[in-house]
């Protein structure tokens, strides 16, 4: 049914757009009266107000500039129509491209544009005439989003959004993404892209529904993911702020509360892979971990874990007969300030050649967040003729 404005519609307009695709339409305000029109305002309503507030939109202040509208004159308002609705769609479960599964047509985005409108002695006696005209927009399937889901980048700070794209044109279409990426679909067939995005600064005391919140509003404002056809001018921005996140999902695209930086034997700040430091077998190096807290908010009793990751292994820790870390700091509880920050000292002996990765893990309030890959160490022989170090075969003194 139809939107109920509680007011007769004078006129009416139809769009047809594919899912994605953005329009402008010009909608010419011509003043047939004998007074001027000194004040007009415009409402869009819709018996999904949501929807409508994010696919219509419109320049008020323009608007606004264009008044007083005299006897005679015309002023235009330009209505920007975005046809944004769900992307989600059911994946292909056969082999085959020409199997996929089909996609609801999507229901057609309708709503009602009211304008108000006064001047002359009924503005002073503050009476309006209305101009109702309804909208209706038939939305054609473009792309599909059948799966998504969140990988860990190279830098600690972004991540990748894993999504399994379905073509469900005849037609070939590009799929655009973060940074600067494209993928070539042919009709009725599927591709998965990768796309960059920096992580999201949730509080750790964000409840789950309000993290889920600003997990789709961040998706929807940060993730550029556009769709266009290679033999036709026509093209469309794809809306994914109803994907939904559990738990885990929120844990990856949060960015951790601290920002860590480590400072080898007070010079050389490693922060990347790129910027690794190399190391003899059996002597000690100083290194300082660098913890600054990235919110406005106390973090009291925030636990901090470091341990070191041998490069061919994914996640298992390397026991205390590959490397020694003294200084006891693998295992702390500190406490924060409002952008505070604290430094943790330790010495760090390699004691088998190789490539480690020193790991960070915090915990605070029941949640947890892992900062990986953001010192690398490479461990070389010694020099023949350099006697090693002696030192104790223990992960933490």
């Amino acid at each position: 049914m139809f939107v109920d404005v509680g007011e007769a519609v004078v006129g009416t307009a139809s769009l047809v757009l594919y899912n994605g695709q953005r329009s402008t339409c010009s909608i010419k305000l011509h003043n047939i009266g004998r007074e001027p029109i000194e004040s007009l305002s415009v409402l869009v309503s819709s018996n999904d107000n949501v929807t409508a507030d994010r696919c219509i939109s419109f320049d008020s202040a323009a608007l606004e500039a264009a008044l007083p509208i005299k006897p005679g004159d015309t002023a235009e308002l330009d209505l920007n129509v975005w046809a944004a609705l769900s992307f989600s769609g059911a994946p292909n479960t056969e082999a085959a491209s020409s199997s996929l599964t089909p996609q609801p047509v999507p229901e057609p985005l309708q709503f009602v544009l009211r304008i108000d409108y006064s001047g002359g002695p009924g503005l002073l006696e503050n009476y309006y005439r209305l101009l109702s005209v309804a909208f209706f927009i038939d939305v054609i399937p473009s792309v599909a989003i059948t799966h998504w889901s969140i990988l860990s980048a190279e830098e600690p700070e972004q991540f990748y959004l894993v999504i399994d794209f379905d073509n469900r044109t005849d037609e070939e279409i590009e799929v655009l993404y973060p940074p600067d990426k494209k993928m070539l679909i042919v009709g009725r067939d599927r591709a998965r892209i990768p796309a960059l995005a920096d992580r999201i600064p949730l509080l750790f005391s964000d409840s789950l529904a309000v993290a889920q919140d600003a997990c789709r509003q961040h998706m929807s404002e940060k993730i550029d993911l556009r769709w266009e056809f290679v033999e036709r001018p026509i093209s469309g921005h794809c809306w994914i702020g109803d994907l939904t996140w559990d738990p885990a999902d929120i844990e990856a695209l949060s960015l951790p509360p601290v920002l860590v930086e480590f400072v080898c034997d007070g010079a050389t700040v490693v922060k990347a892979r790129s910027d690794g430091i190399t190391v003899d077998v059996g002597t000690p190096v100083e290194l300082d971990v660098r913890l600054t807290n990235r919110f406005s908010t106390r973090l009291s009793g925030l636990r901090v874990l470091l341990g070191f990751r041998e490069e061919s292994l994914v996640s298992d820790e390397v026991s205390g007969h590959k490397v020694v870390l003294i200084g006891g700091i693998s295992d702390v509880v500190i406490d924060l300030g409002r952008e505070g920050n604290a430094t943790l000292n330790c010495q760090v002996v390699m004691l088998v050649p190789g490539v480690f990765h020193l790991d960070a893990i915090f915990e605070l309030a029941g949640r947890r967040w892992s900062v990986v890959d953001t010192c690398c160490v490479t461990a070389s022989a010694a020099a023949s003729g350099k006697a090693p170090s002696s030192v104790e075969s223990s992960t933490d003194l």
